[in-house]
C-alpha cells in the first residue's frame, strides 16, 4: 500500500527556493505558487492537506492555486518544515533519470497540458496544469521501490521503441500509473486527479466525468515528447493521432505549440536537456 509518507521531498534547490519565499511576510500567493510549480512531490503534499477534511470541507481542491488560496503562506510554511525531505544525491541513484530531468519533464507536460487546454477552449487550464505536474510521482515511487526492475523495464521499453508502462508490469510486477492511482488515492487527492494517475497513457478508458483531464495530461505528455523532452525514448504514443481528433486540433495547430512550448519552458528557466526537436 503507497501512502503519502512515501514520498519525500526532495532537498533541491527548487524547494530551498520555495521555504524562501515562504518565509517572506509580505508576499503574493503567484510567487508561492511559481514555486511549487517545480516541486512535484511538495505540491503532492499541499494538495493532500487542502483536500483533507480540515480544510476542503469535502469540496474537491483539484488546482494547485486554489490549494494555496485555501491554505496560506503560513500553513504551507508549517508543513514544508514537516514533511519528510531528502538529500538530492540519495535519490538519483535509485532512478533512470536524475530528479532535474523529471521536475523538466513534469513541468513541460503540465505546460503543454494547459496551452492545450486553452487552445481547446476546454475549462480545464489549471486542473491540467496540476495534474501534469504529479502525473508520474507513481514512476518516482516506483524507482525506489524496484530500481532494478524499472530499469530493466526502461531498456527494454528503449530497445522495443514500445511502452514503458507494459514493461514495468513485466520486470516489476505493477507499473507507475497503477502506484500513482493507489497513492493519491491513500492521500485524499479528488477522483479526478487520482483517475489522471491511474490511466494517464490509457485515457480513453477513463470515466466520462474525469476523461478529460485525462486526455489532456496525455496529450501534454505528446506535446513533450515532440518537443524532445521525454525522459524515456519509447516511440510515438500509440494514442496521439485520436487524442488530438477529439481535441479537434489539427497537425499545423499540434505541430505549432512545439516552440511555444519550449518558449514557455524558457520564461521560467528551464533549458531542456535535448534542443533538438522531435520530427512533427
Amino acid at each position: 500500500m503507497h501512502v503519502l509518507k512515501d514520498v519525500k521531498v526532495r532537498h533541491s534547490p527548487w524547494f530551498e527556493y520555495l521555504q524562501q519565499v515562504l518565509e517572506l511576510e509580505d508576499f503574493g500567493s503567484d510567487l508561492i505558487l511559481g514555486a511549487l510549480n517545480f516541486t512535484p512531490d511538495f505540491a503532492l503534499h499541499v494538495l493532500a492537506l487542502a483536500n483533507s477534511p480540515t480544510f476542503s470541507a469535502n469540496t474537491p481542491i483539484e488546482r494547485l492555486d486554489r490549494a494555496v488560496f485555501l491554505l496560506g503562506r503560513k500553513t504551507i510554511r508549517d508543513l514544508s518544515r514537516e514533511v519528510d525531505k531528502i538529500p538530492l544525491e540519495e535519490t538519483d541513484g535509485f532512478s533512470p533519470i536524475s530528479w532535474n530531468d523529471f521536475v523538466l519533464e513534469s513541468v513541460a507536460v503540465a505546460t503543454g497540458a494547459s496551452l492545450i487546454a486553452r487552445a481547446a477552449q476546454i475549462p480545464l487550464v489549471e486542473e491540467s496544469r496540476t495534474a501534469g505536474l504529479i502525473h508520474d510521482l507513481g514512476f518516482d515511487l516506483l524507482s525506489r521501490y524496484d530500481s532494478v526492475g524499472l530499469r530493466q523495464a526502461w531498456d527494454a521499453a528503449e530497445e522495443t521503441g514500445t511502452r514503458l508502462v507494459d514493461h514495468e508490469r513485466l520486470f516489476c510486477g505493477t507499473d507507475h500509473c497503477s502506484v500513482a492511482e493507489e497513492l493519491f488515492a491513500a492521500a485524499g487527492l479528488p477522483d479526478s486527479l487520482t483517475v489522471v494517475g491511474g490511466l494517464h497513457h490509457d485515457p480513453l478508458v477513463a470515466p466520462a466525468d474525469h476523461i478529460y483531464l485525462t486526455i489532456l495530461t496525455y496529450a501534454g505528455e505528446c506535446l513533450a515528447q515532440r518537443a524532445g523532452l521525454q525522459n524515456c525514448n519509447s516511440g510515438k504514443p500509440a494514442l496521439e493521432d485520436r487524442i488530438f481528433e477529439e481535441l479537434r486540433l489539427d497537425e499545423n495547430t499540434t505541430s505549432s505549440f512545439v516552440p511555444l512550448l519550449l518558449s514557455e519552458l524558457e520564461k521560467l528557466g528551464l533549458s531542456p536537456r535535448c534542443t533538438s526537436l522531435a520530427k512533427v
